[in-house]
């Protein structure tokens, strides 16, 4: 058997990009930031996923900046994530700032035009209808 590569490894420079955009400084204090950083990307997203299961999230990428940490969102159905008149927005911007070591926290919210292309929203939907 050859050696395994991630597939997603092998396409982030031609087709694909990077689901976290940041940079972390070298040992800062005795410490890296990355650490810190990658977990907190790791519970954000999951935080996301959860809360939102019935959303239909493709993808969620993170890019900090100095003081401020944008979480983009895609999803099928954006008005689930939305909600009346933005406040599940709001609400989401409060409890992803708390996991972000309370940086100032920008939401952003884009729609996937065609859900049936996301294999991950594919798989969901058929794992959801064998649930029933």
């Amino acid at each position: 058997m050859g050696q395994k590569v991630n597939p997603i490894g092998l396409r982030t420079a031609l087709t694909k990009n990077w689901e976290s955009r940041w940079f972390s400084d070298k040992k800062s204090a005795g410490r890296t930031q990355f650490g810190d950083w990658l977990h907190e990307d790791l519970a954000i997203r999951s935080f996301i996923k959860e809360k939102f299961a019935a959303a239909a999230i493709a993808r969620i990428q993170i890019e900090r900046f100095a003081n401020r940490v944008r979480v983009t969102i895609v999803s099928a159905r954006p008005g689930v994530l939305i909600g009346k008149k933005g406040a599940e927005l709001e609400t989401l911007r409060v409890a992803v700032a708390k996991l972000a070591s309370d940086k100032e926290v920008l939401v952003e919210v884009s729609e996937m035009r065609r859900a049936e292309t996301c294999a991950q929203l594919v798989a969901e939907s058929v794992a959801q209808q064998l649930e029933r």
